[in-house]
Formats: C-alpha cells, structure tokens, sequence
C-alpha cells in the first residue's frame, strides 16, 4: 500500500475440527492443534512461553515446509505435542538458527527461552549473517518445500522466520496467564495492522529487557539512552549481570555500570578502549568479563584487569593475538576460566601454564598442535569451538579432562562418530545439540565407561 509493505492479522474464526486441524475450541482447551504447547494442550495454564512454543512451531514449519505434529484428529495431534520427541530438523548452514528453534519447542516451560525480548535479540544476532545475496527469487512456490535441500534457501527460511517472530515480539503480551479464549472469537482482527517497516526497524531501537538477573541492551543502546535508563530505573543497577553485545555504548557509558554489585559484564564488538577497562577495573566484584571482538583495546588495558581480585573468567578474541596479548592475559592471576579465540601459537598457550589456578580453556578452530598444547595444561574442562578437523578430533578424545566440551563444534558432514569411537581421555563428553539420537548412540555404544550427552553444559563464558 503506497509503496509500504504490510503485516496483516486476520481472525477467521473457528472452523470446523472434521474440515481442518486450524483451531479448536472444546472445553477450557482452545487453540490451533498444530501450533500448541504441550501445556496448553493439557488445558493446564499458560503464560507468554506458550506463546513462545507456538512461535517454534512456525520456525519449524519455516525451516522444514510442515508442521512440527499432525495426527489423525485434533486429539491425536494435541498428545504428539505433550509426548512426542522434537523431529530432527535440517541441516543447515546456520547451528545457531537449529538451537534456537529446539530452544522454543522445549516440552517443558523452564528450559524454553523465556521472554519475547530475549529470543528478539537472539534474531537480531542471527539476522546480522543476512545479506542482501543470500537471497534468491523464487517463482516456483512449490520448490520451495524443503529448503534445507538447496544451498541458499534456507536463508529464505530464516527471513521469513524473522520477518514473523519479530511481529510476534512486537504484538507479544508477556504477562498473559490462563488459557486464552478470546484470541479466537469471530469477528474483526484483536490486533492493529501496522507497517512492515515499523516491526522491523524496532531491532535497532534502544530498549532494556530484563531475564532473571541480568539486563539485556539492544543494538541501539548508546550512552544516553543508558544514563536516562539508569535514570528512570536506578534499581536496575542491582542486577548483577548486564549484556551489551553490538550497543553503542562508550567508555563513559561503562562506567555508569561500574559499580560493587556487578558481577558479570558482557561487552563483545563495542567500541570500549583502555580506558574503559580502567573504569572495569574498578568493579571490584565483577567475576565475569566478555570482550571479544573488542578491536580499540590492548594487552596494556587487559593488564588493568589484574587490580579486579575475583575476575576469575575471561573471553577476548582477536586476529591480532599474539605473545604480548598472552603475557598481559597471564598477569590476571585469578583466572580460573579463559575462552582464547585467536591464532595461538604452540608457546603462547604453554604461556596459560603460569595461571595457577586455570582450570577451564575454550579454543576456536583449534589445530593439533593448539590442543596438544592446552593437553599439557592440567586442565579439568576443555571446550572447542568452530570447525575441528578429523585428526584434531581424534586428539581432543586423547585429552586427559574430567570434560570436553564439543557443543559448539560445526561438524559438518564429517563422520564424527568414528572419529570418536575410542575416547581414552575425557571422562565426560558433551556433544552439540543437532547431533542425531541414532550418532549419539553409536558414540556412546563405542565408548561405554564415558559420560556422554547432548544436554548443555553451562561453560562459564555463557550469558545465559
């Protein structure tokens, strides 16, 4: 309309359950089969992460052409969604893109995401890989059933997946609670009709979102909108953990969250110097620092960090590392966490042997060499991340750990499963998440005295 595009809403009311599975309304149960939480399909409560569930159910029917569950009846399909195990979904380019999908379709309520303004900002990170010739037209709407098999159309999926989980969050009411019997009354739509353009530029507006005790800033975040935040909400300077990742925020916009009371501080690829790691270095409870990809800062600033006596978990990343970033990481001698993304040398991570009390190191794209190196650590955790070669993989199984942590591996089509075949060093093994049930079984079948598993290890350099 004028050149603009957009969202439409429409209620069509209840059809007939003999006709279609869209909806149904029977007694305290209402919704559609296809797109209800297992909860809602008990009639139990809900909340906004039913909302969220059926939001995955979307994602799903995005990513794959159909949807998550269809039984026989209405009956059939509400029971698949409290009991049946999530299908696996296609391989794709993006593993970030799996996980949050599985994220939503937890069968229980407290292991989903669980706000509409964080899997925002979760889709906001993913759509940062979109560009503009990741796209391709595409007349023959029937080919585009099942898009993982063709090289760039899953990128199709994941446009239509965030152009409609980001007017899910737009509209979304997170304090909803009860089963929802109104959304389905016939008659004119509940919801405005509102331009494309609006729902999707909101990603980069300022805005604070709170998950349990931590602060989440959108990408639009700047000094100012920080200041009038803490303004209008000085109690939220007691949450104890605040995530900036791309913000705008400065030096002095750090120091405003420089406080006794935080804890962990999550900066990555801002524009933070030395100088706002001196006003870091004030925080004198701050556990927990990420600042990857942070490209103002140097080994003289991370040597200020040594004044902070708990700082014991770190995470930099840089093409630049070298000896002189490792001498400055090793004078923080209270590590006992490190995640080290950067072209190590062999004696740059024999270096990390002068932390003492290190006993956690996490690698990106680790070559032999890397990981025979950090083997002579003596460390209790291991964690890797990227892409791992076969023979690398068969030398992180020879490490001698209470955990390796493969969860953020891109195996690719690699056959991963013979290449871990014979684990002699790792007493616990956690693997990533899109690993298929029957690989994860043919892994542990080979290597029966080994703790392994798909479920999520909380490395320490996590968020969340």
């Amino acid at each position: 309309e004028n050149g603009a595009m957009l969202v439409k809403v429409v209620d069509f009311g209840t059809v007939l359950i003999e006709v279609d599975q869209k909806s149904t309304s029977t007694g305290a149960i209402v919704g559609s089969p296809p797109y209800m939480s297992p909860e809602a399909a008990s009639g139990q409560p809900v909340d906004a992460r039913s909302d969220l569930y059926s939001l995955g159910c979307l994602m799903y029917e995005c990513l794959t052409g159909k949807v998550l569950f269809k039984g026989d009846s209405p009956a059939q399909t509400l029971l698949m969604h409290r009991e049946n195990s999530l299908p696996e979904l296609p391989e794709v380019d993006n593993r970030e893109l799996v996980t949050l999908v599985k994220n939503c379709l937890e069968k229980n309520p407290d292991n989903r995401i669980q706000t509409a303004g964080v899997l925002l900002n979760r889709l906001v990170e993913l759509s940062d890989s979109l560009k503009d010739e990741d796209f391709e037209l595409v007349e023959d709407v029937p080919e585009v059933i099942g898009l993982h098999k063709s090289g760039l159309r899953w990128k199709l999926a994941l446009g239509a997946v965030l152009i409609s989980s980001v007017g899910f969050v737009y509209f979304n009411k997170p304090k909803s609670t009860g089963i929802v019997t109104n959304a389905f009354k016939v008659g004119k739509p509940q919801i405005e009709v509102k331009p494309l353009e609006s729902l999707v530029d909101r990603r980069d507006k300022p805005r604070f979102d709170i998950s349990g005790d931590q602060v989440i800033c959108s990408k639009g975040v700047g000094d100012n909108d920080l200041k009038e935040y803490l303004k209008s909400h000085p109690e939220s300077l007691k949450y104890k953990s605040w995530l900036l990742k791309h913000a705008q925020v400065t030096d002095d916009g750090i120091k405003l969250l420089c406080n006794n009371t935080i804890e962990k501080l999550f900066v990555p690829k801002t524009v933070i110097t030395d100088k706002g790691l001196g006003y870091i270095s004030t925080a004198k409870n701050l556990h927990h620092l990420d600042i990857r990809s942070c490209i103002n800062i140097t080994p003289s600033g991370i040597k200020s960090l040594a004044k902070l006596p708990g700082l014991n978990s770190i995470s930099i990343e840089s093409i630049e590392l070298n000896s002189e970033w490792t001498d400055a990481v090793i004078s923080i001698k209270s590590l006992t966490h490190l995640e080290y993304y950067g072209k190590l040398s062999f004696e740059d991570i024999r270096k990390l042997k002068n932390l003492p009390r290190l006993e956690s190191l996490q690698l990106h794209n680790p070559t032999v060499k890397q990981i025979e190196a950090a083997d002579r650590l003596g460390l209790d955790v291991f964690g890797v991340g990227g892409r791992v070669t076969p023979k690398a993989l068969v030398r992180l199984s020879r490490m001698k750990l209470k955990i390796l942590s493969l969860q953020s591996v891109e195996f690719d089509e690699m056959n991963y499963e013979a290449y871990l075949s014979g684990i002699d060093g790792p007493k616990s093994v956690v693997l990533p998440v899109y690993v298929l049930d029957n690989k994860l079984e043919s892994i542990k079948k080979s290597n029966k005295e080994v703790d392994i598993s798909k479920s999520k290890y909380a490395l320490p350099f996590e968020p969340h």
